[in-house]
This record gives C-alpha cells, sequence and structure tokens, in this order.
C-alpha cells in the first residue's frame, strides 16, 4: 500500500490529501503558501488545515500569521488508530448498554378484522 491509498484509508478528502501531502514537502508554511503549492483555493485553506488539525495531521505555531506543519505521518497515524479503537469501544459498549425493542409474537388463534365495503359484500360473507 502507497501512502495515497493509505489516505484514501483514513478518510481523508482529495483537498486534505493534497494540503497534507504539500505541508509535509514544505516542512512549515504560512496558510498563504500551503494554499499556492497544493494548488487549493486559500478560501479553502483554513477549513482545510482546521479539518487535519482535528484529525491530528496538522498543528499550528501562534504565530502571526499561522504556521503550519504537518506531524509525522507514524505518529499522527497512530494517533488516528488510538481514536479509532476508542470509537469502536465506546459503540461496542452503548450496543450492549442499549435496551433492543421487545418482539411481539402473534399468537396463532388470533383474531382477524376484515373490512367488507358494500351491502352485497357484507351478505357474501354471512352466507
Amino acid at each position: 500500500m502507497d501512502f495515497i491509498e493509505l489516505l484514501n484509508e483514513i478518510g481523508l478528502s482529495e483537498y486534505e490529501k493534497k494540503v497534507y501531502t504539500t505541508l509535509l514537502t514544505l516542512d512549515k508554511a504560512k496558510s498563504r503558501e500551503i494554499s499556492k503549492e497544493s494548488k487549493v483555493s486559500y478560501g479553502r485553506i483554513y477549513d482545510i488545515l482546521e479539518g487535519l488539525e482535528s484529525k491530528g495531521l496538522v498543528s499550528y505555531l501562534p504565530t502571526s500569521p499561522k504556521t503550519f506543519e504537518a506531524i509525522d505521518p507514524k505518529v499522527a497515524l497512530k494517533i488516528l488508530l488510538k481514536r479509532r479503537a476508542e470509537e469502536l469501544q465506546r459503540l461496542e459498549t452503548g450496543l450492549l448498554r442499549v435496551k433492543l425493542p421487545e418482539k411481539r409474537y402473534i399468537e396463532e388463534n388470533a383474531y382477524t378484522t376484515i373490512m367488507v365495503y358494500g351491502k352485497q359484500k357484507q351478505m357474501n360473507m354471512l352466507y
């Protein structure tokens, strides 16, 4: 599996992949430079960088304007895997605690209601 396939597997969008791989090559950069090098519009760059930051793939230095840097992929992917494992554990725990709807069984000799419209049809049902 190559690196791009790995990024696909962890669910990165095309823009996120472009920005992250660009930032890996740049080491540290301001948003305008990242936008220019990755060919992602400057209007979208902050949203994409925030998304990558929330996934643990990017961090920033509190400069003005912010300077972004890529987290080493091996470290970042371990963090992502740990988060996903915790998510799955929470889901499994929730599934064990959830009360499922009870199944209703119909008795064999249950009564059935039939709707019949019209006098002739009613007479046919009786005789």
